[in-house]
């Protein structure tokens, strides 16, 4: 029952990602086509035993809706990161992912690290 609440959850963050990706502008789209998904999720930190059932139904989404043909033709590409249960290690990795250039962002899983990098996000 856990696992298929993780599963709804992430495949539902995901949908939202890829809407606001689509609704965003063009500046830091890249040219090859690729969605690319960056997460940041507990791999490590207090809340470490959260990540492997988020980061698997991550994975599965992605696999299932590449194997579908991805979003309007294109696949899905996915660039994990840690979270570490703290706010400087999710601060570091999503700057990681803003200087890829990534589409969207899953996570975190602890509403106090979203929090601590929201406004970085949408920034």
């Amino acid at each position: 029952m856990v696992k298929n609440r993780i599963m709804r959850l992430t495949i539902t963050l995901l949908v939202l990602v890829l809407v606001a990706a689509a609704c965003g502008d063009d500046e830091g789209a890249r040219a090859d086509g690729i969605l690319e998904i960056g997460t940041i999720l507990p791999e490590t930190g207090d809340l470490a035993f959260l990540g492997p059932p988020m980061i698997n139904a991550v994975n599965m989404a992605l696999r299932d809706i590449n194997d579908a043909g991805g979003v309007l033709g294109q696949p899905l590409q996915l660039t994990p990161a840690d979270d570490g249960t703290n706010a400087d290690i999710a601060s570091t990795a999503v700057d990681g992912h803003l200087a890829a250039g990534v589409d969207g962002i899953i996570g975190a899983a602890a509403s106090s690290i979203s929090l601590a990098v929201l406004d970085k996000i949408s920034g």
